[in-house]
């Protein structure tokens, strides 16, 4: 028997146990202990995790992004920013959409010249 921690709170518990006696979750899938070795420490790499965007920081971020020019700054420097994966993601995307209409756009204005001359 080893006491090891649980998945859902990070309570202490036997590794016996059905379900955790302070949550009361039921699916245990780790079985390391609570206090690991020193070279296990050491082996154990945690990825930095990504905070999720609030409702609050959409609707700012969809603020900025509707103001002419602005957008367009503050895209480029969401694209090129390591600190927020999400936005950053987002930012690429519109950046390729944004390059892809003006190209389009473009094309069209240059065909219609092109038939009127």
């Amino acid at each position: 028997m080893a006491i090891i921690s649980c998945t859902n709170c990070g309570s202490s518990m036997s590794s016996e146990a059905k379900s955790c006696p302070k949550c009361n979750y039921q699916a245990i899938i780790s079985s390391r202990p609570v206090h690991p070795s020193s070279t296990e420490s050491l082996s154990t790499f945690s990825e930095p995790t990504a905070s999720i965007p609030t409702v609050g920081d959409w609707l700012i971020n969809f603020l900025l992004l509707s103001i002419p020019l602005v957008n367009l700054i503050v895209l480029i420097v969401w694209a090129l920013d390591n600190g927020d994966p999400i936005r950053k993601n987002f930012s690429v995307a519109a950046l390729l959409w944004s390059l892809i209409i003006f190209f389009l756009f473009i094309l069209f204005w240059g065909s219609i010249i092109a038939t009127l001359v």
